[in-house]
């Protein structure tokens, strides 16, 4: 058996287990009530508690572990250096990070108005929502800095667009080097303010292979606990749940 049927076979088994944990514990629970049933309707019975866990487990996966999931906060605080870093699902735009210092990951000519920007891309809200007016965007243009402070706001420069509208990094180590650059600079200037971010790079494209959804979560965080803080320095990363896909990120393996 090759690889592929090998990670087709382990995902199927995923998937049963992640359901029969939850439908056996389900069916063991009713089994006590099986005192109350005459023996004459044991099977009737069994067939009953049968479909009714199956509809417990149905309500449990969708219904209720769903929603727990959602409040999950994964909170690392480091015994090296300052820095207490929170990771868990939110819009950075919402009311709720109004005194924050928002990361705004753009390409390197800060180009907001390009009609191929991806709606759901930060860049694209944070020009949407008219945080920035064009006269600031275009004197902000003239910096030649990699990030730039405006505001309320870290304006993060990331790399050109390409000729097929991609936003393009030539390996990993240059994302990570960019990140421990962002670091430096929260840590330089944000002066005792959370700072808040979203999954940095989600619309990123590397020479040397892209990364899925989690895999960039999970190289962001990586870069951010292994730098050393010199100041107190609370950031949170807020990640925007896809009600597509349920299973783009997966908060409790960080």
């Amino acid at each position: 058996m090759n690889l592929k049927k090998k990670k087709k076979v382990q995902d199927v088994i995923q998937r049963i287990l992640k359901w029969l944990f939850p439908w056996v514990s389900i069916f063991s629970f009713l089994q006590f009530l099986q005192f109350l049933i005459s023996k004459c309707y044991f099977v009737q019975f069994e067939m009953f508690v049968t479909v009714l866990s199956l509809l417990g487990t149905w309500f449990w996966k969708k219904g209720i572990e769903e929603k727990i999931l959602e409040k999950y906060i994964y909170r690392y605080v480091s015994k090296d250096s300052k820095l207490i870093l929170n990771i868990y699902y939110g819009n950075i735009f919402d009311g709720f990070f109004n005194e924050f210092i928002k990361v705004i990951p753009m390409d390197s000519n800060l180009d907001c108005d390009r009609a191929d920007i991806r709606i759901k891309s930060v860049q694209f809200q944070f020009r949407n929502k008219n945080f920035i007016d064009n006269q600031t965007l275009n004197d902000l243009k003239k910096s030649e800095e990699r990030i730039i402070a405006y505001d309320n706001y870290f304006l993060l420069r990331i790399a050109e667009y390409t000729n097929t509208n991609n936003i393009e990094l030539s390996t990993y180590t240059d994302y990570f080097s960019m990140i421990y650059e962002l670091c430096q600079f929260i840590d330089d200037n944000a002066h005792g303010k959370p700072v808040v971010c979203s999954v940095i790079g989600g619309n990123i494209q590397f020479k040397e292979g892209n990364l899925n959804s989690m895999q960039r979560l999970q190289l962001l965080k990586l870069a951010i606990e292994s730098y050393n803080f010199q100041h107190e320095v609370d950031i949170h990363i807020v990640v925007l749940k896809d009600e597509e896909r349920n299973d783009k990120y997966n908060l409790t393996v960080l």
